[in-house]
Formats: structure tokens, sequence, C-alpha cells
């Protein structure tokens, strides 16, 4: 990312969070708030690398990583998907017929899906089409 942009986005960063807690009443001086802040950018690195360059994910003409929300839609289907390590939750709808799944997911397994549901935990490694995988995130 260019460095006017970057430094232009943690600038606003730094406001806003500055901002922010000046709005909270504090028994605390605003310059003491912004001295500890103003340390914190300088001492920690702003990341603004997107997923793909974060993890190093690879992508073919067959997998494609696409980035999901973390917010689970309870009108979609509930089986999490592989999405090149980096989960998420299935993006078709549920099926009035197969209760929380689409009509893959519940043909699949359902609820005994290889990869779970977005509603549980990630299991550390999972076993699908006999091959290991292993989550890129938590």
């Amino acid at each position: 990312m260019e460095d006017y942009y970057k430094n232009l986005l943690v600038n606003k960063l730094k406001k806003d969070v500055i901002d922010e807690i000046l709005g909270i009443e504090l028994d605390c001086e605003e310059v003491l708030i912004k001295d500890v802040i103003n340390d914190y950018f300088k001492n920690n690195k702003v990341d603004f690398k997107d997923d793909k360059e974060r993890y190093g994910i690879k992508e073919s003409k067959t997998h494609k990583y696409r980035p999901r929300s973390n917010v689970i839609n309870n009108c979609k289907c509930m089986a999490r998907v592989w999405n090149e390590g980096m989960g998420g939750q299935c993006s078709r709808n549920k099926h009035k017929d197969y209760g929380d799944f689409c009509k893959m997911h519940y043909n699949l397994g359902g609820y005994e899906w290889n990869f779970g549901t977005v509603d549980k935990p990630k299991e550390r490694q999972v076993i699908h089409n006999g091959k290991v995988h292993i989550w890129l995130t938590t």
C-alpha cells in the first residue's frame, strides 16, 4: 500500500481511537491518553495486508478464496466450507426440507459434515477425502 494512504489510514485510526476513549468518562487527562495512543502506534506495526497476502493463499482455476463474514447468517446453510483453509459459512440458502442445511451439505452429512458447522468451534485438523486439512485461522 502506498505510504501516503497507509499514513492517512493510521492517522485516522489514531484519531478515532482517541475520540472513542475521550467519549468515555475517565479520570485521565486528555494529554496522557493521546500520549499512550501515539506510543502504541509508534511501537506497533499496523498491517493492511488482505487475507490472501497475509496467509499466503494460492488460488487456481478450481480453488478460489472468497472473503466471508464472521457473522453467522441464520438464513444460510450452517455448513462450514473449506475456503482455502480460511473457513466460512456456506453461501447457499437453507432448504425447507433439510433443516439448517442446503441440499448439498445435507446430503454430505448435515451435522456430521467433515468441516463442521459455523455455530461450533473449528476442529484443529480435519480429514476430508482422505487428506488432512489444517485451518489457517482459529
